[in-house]
C-alpha cells in the first residue's frame, strides 16, 4: 500500500498548532531552571571532551615558520 505524502501546507498548519500548544502550556520548573543556566557552564572538561583534545594536539605537526616555509616550497617544485 502506498503511503501519501503531506502536502507543505499541511505540514506547516502542524507546526503551527504544535507550536501554539506549546506555547499554551507553563514550561515546569526543571525546564525554567535548564534555561537559566549559562551557556558554557565554566568548570572542568568531561573525560572525552580532554581526550578528544589530547588526540588533537597528537595530529598537529608544531614546527617553526621557516621550516615550514622551506617544505612548502620544496612541495611546489
Amino acid at each position: 500500500m502506498k503511503r501519501q505524502k503531506r502536502d507543505r501546507h499541511t505540514l506547516k498548519s502542524d507546526r503551527k498548532n504544535n507550536f501554539e500548544e506549546l506555547s499554551s502550556r507553563d514550561p515546569g520548573e526543571k525546564a525554567r531552571e535548564w534555561m537559566r543556566r549559562p551557556a558554557y557552564a565554566p568548570g572542568e572538561l568531561s573525560f572525552q571532551a580532554r581526550r578528544l583534545i589530547r588526540h588533537q594536539g597528537r595530529q598537529m605537526e608544531h614546527e617553526s615558520v621557516d621550516r615550514y616555509v622551506r617544505r612548502q616550497e620544496l612541495g611546489r617544485r
